[in-house]
C-alpha cells in the first residue's frame, strides 16, 4: 500500500519528519494485518462475531511526552467490543463526526468468508485511516473534502502499489503567486513518475500531437477535442526537475501519460515522454509491483523537496522564503552580495553546468552571493524587480542563461539607478556577453564581478502594438524575426545546443525560410527622414555590433554615442542575400549594394504585410515599432578595455 505523503495544500505530518513517518506507518500496518491475521486463522473473529455484529480494532499514535525525543510510543493494539449496530455499506466519515486521526479503528460490518476478503476490508480502511493520517500532525487535522474517499485514481495509487512508493495527489504549488495544481507525482525507490491521466470511455482512441489539442475518438460518440495533456506534465516536470535541482536531489524523473482503459496514438511522441495505455500498462504495472527495494535515501530527500515546497504565504516554488522575506535578513549585506537569476532551460541545460562551476568558484573564494531560478519567461524579469526595490545601495545582478534571460533582467532593472547587470553566457546566441560585456569564460566572468568593473551604456527603448519594452542588442523587423521565432520554437535548437553548435540553428533556419518568405514594402523613419523600402528583407536596429548568434551587423555600433544604428537589407535576389548572410560574419556585408546602413536616436518602422518583431530575440509584436535611444541609461559591467575603448 503506496503511502500519501501530500494531498492538494492540506497539512502533511510527513513534512515535519519525512525520514520517520514512513518507516513508521509500514511497521503499523505490518503489525496489525499480521495480529488480524493471527486472530482469523485462530477463529477469534468467529467467536468475536458471535457474540456481537460489529468487532473494532483500535490502533492508538500517543502523542510523546513533552521532554521526550520520540514523536510516538510503542504502537499498541487492543480489541475493543461495542454493541452499536451498523449497515452492510462502508460508512464514510462525515464531517460532524470527531475522529482522531492517530486513531486506526477497524470496523467489519459482515463476517469475512475467506482471507482475501478480509485483507480486502482491512485495506479498504486502512486507506480511509491513511487519508487523515496522511493529512493531519499530532496536534492539527484537516477537514478532508469526502470525495478524496471516493476517489477511484487515489485508492488505486494507494493501494495497488508497493509501501515504499511515495505518493503526492494533486500538490499544489506556488507559481507567479497563485495555486497551481498538478496531479500525480509516485517517488519510487528509484525514480520520481510524473503522471497524468488521459482517460474517458473504455475503449476511446486519443490522437496525439504536438498542437494544443488532441482528439479522442470513440466508436459511440463524435470525435471531441482534448487539452494536449503534456502541457500540464511538462509543467508538473519542470517543477520537480528544478526542486530536486535546488536541493541536490540524484532521482531521474520519468514523464508518463496514463491511459489504463483506452488507447494513446502519437507515433512522433517526444522522447521523454512516456505513454501507457491498455497495451503497455499491464506490463508496467506489473513490473512498479514487483519492486521490492527498501526506501531510499535519495527517495526520502526528494520528497522532502517535494514537501518543503507546499503552498504557503511565505514560500515560492523554490522552497525558499519569499524574496521580500530573504531581503529582511540580508539587507545590511546587499552592497556586497551578488544576485544570481539562472534560467534552467538556457541552452539545453548548459546553463545549470555553468551555474555549478561558477558556484565552485563562487564559495571558494567566499564571495557572499544568492541564486534564484527561473520557472518560465517573464520570472526573471518579476525577480529582478523584486531584489531591486527592496535596496536603494548599488547591487550587482548576474544573468545566467542566453540574451532572452539578460533581456528580462535588464527589462526589470530600468527604473532602479542602483542596479549594475552582468551576464554567465549560457544560452544559444549569447550576443550580450559576445559584443557588451566581452568575456569569454566563467572564471573571466567572475573576476570583472567582484572587481565591480561597470560603466553606463546606451540601450533602447520599443513601442509596438500597444507593448512597451526595452532592447541592448538589437530590434529588427522581417526575416532575421521570423528565423529568431521559429529557431526558438525549434525542437533542433536543443540537438544543436547538445552538440555546443547553438548558433548553427539560426543559419538552419534562414536557409529554410529564404525559400517561403516574401520580402514586403516598408516605411523607415529616422530622425523625421521618411525612407519608402521595396522588397525589405529585413531592418535591424542595433546598440551594439553583434545580433543572430555571432553575425557582425553593425561594425559601427558604440555603446555610449546616443544613436542606434539602422541597417536595412532590400531589393536584393536571394543569391545575393545569401551572401549577405555570409559577410556578415566579420562585417563585410556593408559594402553590398543595398544595404544601406543609417544612425539616428528616434526610429520608426513600418510594414504593409504582417511581419514579426524581435526584441533582443525575443518575439514582441508586428508590422509597426517605434524606437528611441536612451543615453547611458544602464549601467553594466564591461573589461576595462572595453570601458576605455567605448565609454568615450
Amino acid at each position: 500500500m503506496a503511502q500519501l505523503i501530500r494531498m492538494q495544500d492540506y497539512i502533511s505530518r510527513y513534512e515535519q519528519d519525512i525520514y520517520r513517518y514512513p518507516t513508521q506507518f509500514a511497521r503499523l500496518k505490518k503489525q496489525q494485518w499480521d495480529k488480524l491475521k493471527a486472530a482469523y486463522n485462530a477463529g477469534e473473529l468467529d467467536r468475536l462475531y458471535s457474540e456481537h455484529t460489529e468487532s473494532e480494532t483500535q490502533v492508538k499514535f500517543d502523542p510523546p511526552q513533552e521532554d521526550s525525543k520520540r514523536l510516538f510510543k510503542k504502537v499498541k493494539g487492543i480489541f475493543l467490543r461495542t454493541g452499536k449496530q451498523e449497515s452492510g455499506a462502508e460508512e464514510l466519515p462525515m464531517p460532524n463526526r470527531i475522529e482522531d486521526p492517530n486513531v486506526f479503528s477497524l470496523r467489519f460490518p459482515f463476517r469475512p468468508a475467506s482471507l482475501d476478503e478480509l485483507k480486502q476490508n482491512f485495506l479498504n480502511q486502512l486507506l480511509r485511516f491513511q487519508m487523515k493520517w496522511g493529512s493531519s500532525k499530532l496536534r492539527e487535522k484537516s477537514f478532508v473534502d469526502q470525495s478524496f474517499f471516493l476517489d477511484e485514481r487515489l485508492r488505486f495509487f494507494l493501494q495497488r502499489f508497493p509501501d515504499t512508493f511515495l505518493v503526492l495527489y494533486k500538490p499544489i504549488f506556488l507559481l507567479k503567486n497563485a495555486p497551481v495544481e498538478v496531479e500525480v507525482i509516485l517517488l519510487t525507490p528509484v525514480d520520481a513518475w510524473c503522471v497524468t491521466f488521459l482517460e474517458a470511455e473504455e475503449d476511446a482512441a486519443f490522437i496525439g500531437s504536438s498542437e494544443r489539442f488532441w482528439v479522442r475518438r470513440h466508436h459511440k460518440h463524435p470525435d471531441k477535442k482534448v487539452l494536449n495533456p503534456l502541457l500540464g506534465a511538462n509543467r508538473m516536470t519542470n517543477i520537480v526537475s528544478r526542486l530536486f535541482e535546488l536541493y541536490g536531489v540524484n532521482m531521474p524523473i520519468k514523464k508518463v501519460i496514463l491511459s489504463r482503459n483506452g488507447y494513446v496514438d502519437y507515433p512522433e511522441a517526444p522522447y521523454d515522454i512516456t505513454i501507457l495505455d491498455k497495451r503497455t500498462f499491464p506490463e508496467w504495472f506489473e513490473r512498479m509491483r514487483a519492486i521490492s527495494s527498501p526506501l531510499k535515501a535519495q527517495q526520502l530527500k526528494g520528497a522532502q523537496a517535494l514537501n518543503i515546497a507546499k503552498l504557503h504565504p511565505a514560500c515560492d516554488l523554490n522552497g525558499k522564503r519569499s524574496i521580500t522575506k530573504r531581503m529582511e535578513i540580508s539587507m545590511p549585506h546587499l552592497k556586497e552580495t551578488v544576485y544570481f537569476i539562472v534560467n534552467p532551460m538556457a541552452g539545453n541545460g548548459e546553463s545549470l553546468k555553468v551555474w555549478k562551476k561558477a558556484e565552485k568558484i563562487l564559495q571558494s573564494k567566499a564571495v557572499p552571493h544568492e541564486v534564484f531560478f527561473t520557472r518560465e519567461k517573464g520570472h526573471a524579469l518579476r525577480m529582478t524587480k523584486e531584489i531591486l526595490s527592496g535596496t536603494k545601495q548599488d547591487t550587482r545582478m548576474i544573468a545566467v542563461g542566453g540574451d532572452g534571460t539578460i533581456n528580462e533582467m535588464i527589462n526589470g532593472a530600468i527604473g532602479f539607478p542602483h542596479a549594475i547587470i552582468g551576464s554567465l553566457a549560457a544560452g544559444s546566441g549569447n550576443d550580450y556577453v559576445r559584443g557588451i560585456q566581452k568575456t569569454e569564460s566563467v572564471e573571466e566572468a567572475l573576476s570583472l564581478f567582484q572587481d565591480n568593473a561597470f560603466s553606463a551604456i546606451d540601450i533602447g527603448q520599443f513601442e509596438t502594438n500597444g507593448k512597451m519594452g526595452y532592447f541592448v542588442n538589437s530590434l529588427g523587423m522581417g526575416i532575421d524575426a521570423e528565423i529568431s521565432d521559429e529557431a526558438d520554437r525549434s525542437p533542433l535548437k536543443k540537438w544543436f545546443n547538445f552538440i555546443r553548435a547553438g548558433k548553427l540553428i539560426y543559419l538552419f533556419i534562414f536557409i529554410k525560410k529564404i525559400v517561403t518568405y516574401k520580402p514586403g514594402c516598408m516605411e523607415l523613419i529616422i530622425d523625421g527622414d521618411r525612407h519608402f523600402l521595396k522588397k525589405v528583407w529585413f531592418i535591424v536596429i542595433a546598440n551594439q555590433s553583434y545580433f543572430g548568434g555571432g553575425m557582425k551587423i553593425s561594425p559601427m555600433s558604440k555603446l555610449d554615442d546616443g544613436r542606434l544604428n539602422v541597417i536595412a537589407v532590400h531589393d536584393i535576389p536571394l543569391l545575393k542575400l545569401l551572401t549577405v548572410f555570409i559577410t556578415v560574419l566579420w562585417g563585410g556585408h556593408l559594402n553590398i549594394k543595398n544595404v544601406d546602413s543609417f544612425s539616428g536616436k528616434k526610429i520608426k518602422m513600418k510594414n504593409e504585410g504582417s511581419v514579426k518583431i524581435q526584441s533582443d530575440g525575443e518575439i514582441v509584436g508586428r508590422n509597426e515599432v517605434a524606437a528611441v535611444v536612451l543615453k547611458e541609461k544602464l549601467r553594466v559591467m564591461l573589461q576595462a578595455d572595453n570601458r576605455y575603448k567605448n565609454m568615450k
